[in-house]
């Protein structure tokens, strides 16, 4: 092994960890906790890619090389398990950040077409960091992972959870 895969990859991938936790709370933060792990596994093997093309003479720092292809490999990978999500009978996961365009909530046992129209409408009055923040409660996380992931102050977390709960919002949320 070489220094650097040395250095990312021992201890039990502790500074590799800490590195892919800041890539995907800053970039991905709506992924699931539960799929970390496949990301520690993928940054292992970038760090070991990384350091054989890396090219000292460019004058470019191996973290921030490093940096960049772990933040641009992740994407590839994200968005090919979206495609793999996308491909399957009419049902996407809540796992997936849903744009204005494409708002379908399922959890799995319910196609999209079974979803109250109420709740699509709620879900489309909101940004999409609050749309994140409400798919994250509606799977379960709690409060403190929801604040760690997508890296929130307590101040931050309350006020958009104000912003979901008002009157306008809520409004959506009642029968036609």
């Amino acid at each position: 092994m070489g220094k650097w895969v040395d250095y990312y990859c021992s201890n039990n991938n502790k500074r590799l960890k800490v590195l892919i936790n800041h890539v995907l709370s800053v970039h991905f933060a709506w992924v699931p906790l539960m799929e970390y792990d496949d990301f520690y596994s993928l940054g292992a093997q970038i760090v070991w890619e990384c350091e054989e093309d890396f090219d000292e003479n460019k004058k470019a720092k191996f973290e921030t090389y490093l940096y960049s292809c772990l933040t641009k490999r992740i994407k590839d990978r994200i968005t090919y398990l979206n495609r793999q999500k996308r491909n399957c009978e009419g049902n996407i996961s809540l796992d997936q950040l849903l744009s204005d365009e494409d708002i379908y909530v399922t959890d799995g046992s319910f196609s999209e077409h079974e979803i109250d129209v109420n709740i699509l409408n709620y879900l489309k009055s909101l940004t999409k960091m609050q749309r994140t923040l409400a798919l994250m409660i509606m799977n379960g996380y709690s409060q403190s992972d929801i604040k760690e992931i997508l890296n929130l102050s307590d101040k931050k977390y309350s006020m958009m959870f104000r912003m979901m709960k008002t009157h306008e919002k809520t409004e959506l949320l009642l029968p036609l």
